[in-house]
């Protein structure tokens, strides 16, 4: 048997945040090239982990992605 803890604000209320990057991958955005990134969210299910362009995850989560993507930079060969 396994526990999940759960995120929550200061009024109680479930945050969905990122905790892993499990992979990052170059997509086509309009005309250029961004990196997208393989993200797994709290509260969620591992299966709902969902691909997300990395600038505007960095904009909206700036705290919780610098930490997670030490890792994921540290072990990649792009």
């Amino acid at each position: 048997m396994s526990f999940r803890l759960l995120v929550s604000d200061k009024e109680g209320q479930m945050q969905i945040v990122p905790i892993a990057i499990l992979d990052r991958k170059l997509m086509k955005k309009g005309n250029r090239a961004v990196t997208a990134v393989l993200v797994q969210w709290s509260n969620l299910y591992p299966k709902n982990t969902t691909w997300e362009d990395h600038g505007d995850l960095q904009k909206q989560f700036p705290e919780c992605l610098a930490p997670l993507m030490t890792d994921i930079t540290e072990h990649s060969y792009l």
